[in-house]
């Protein structure tokens, strides 16, 4: 049996990447969250299978927990638990150097990309429920290929702030 839990895995995650932010190797407000979220799994996972506590992290037992979940997730979460790992053991239980770096375990996953996009039909149900001036605005930026706030950065050519060329013409 692992080390004894005292920590919820929350907990255990929260103060690794307080940690790792404080050392300045965590560069945004984005990566912190998931290096959160991402550790909280692995110290929860670790509890869940009688495993020591993610403090205790080795680049053994990080690549085996990688092995495992290969069959568990797709490339993209394996990606980040495997970097979350590697930060923790480079900078905060210092079981890596910086320079050194855990293997890349493919995921045996298949990761399916689907489309965000919306289809013709989804735009008129939301342009069916909207008032007129919204309808129109939702049915430009669909068929431009804008997101719904682009259509707020449109300028006539002789506003633009840049003096850069469109279309071979000079501003």
């Amino acid at each position: 049996m692992g080390e004894q839990w005292f920590a919820k895995a929350e907990t255990q995650a929260s103060k690794m990447v307080h940690a790792l932010n404080e050392a300045g190797t965590i560069s945004s407000v984005g990566t912190f969250r998931n290096y959160e979220q991402a550790l909280t799994q692995i110290a929860q996972n670790f509890k869940d299978n009688g495993l020591p506590s993610i403090n205790n992290l080795t680049p053994k037992l990080a690549t085996e927990y990688l092995v495992d979940r290969a069959t568990k997730v797709q490339q993209s979460s394996l990606d980040l638990e495997r970097q979350a790992m590697q930060k923790i053991m480079q900078y905060y239980n210092h079981q890596l150097s910086p320079q050194e770096t855990l293997p890349v375990i493919k995921s045996e996953l298949q990761t399916i990309q689907a489309s965000r996009a919306y289809t013709p039909e989804q735009i008129r149900e939301v342009a069916a429920h909207q008032t007129p001036h919204n309808a129109i605005s939702t049915e430009i930026a669909h068929v431009a290929g804008l997101r719904a706030h682009e259509l707020l950065t449109i300028r006539p050519m002789n506003d633009q702030p840049t003096k850069r060329s469109f279309k071979g013409v000079r501003a």
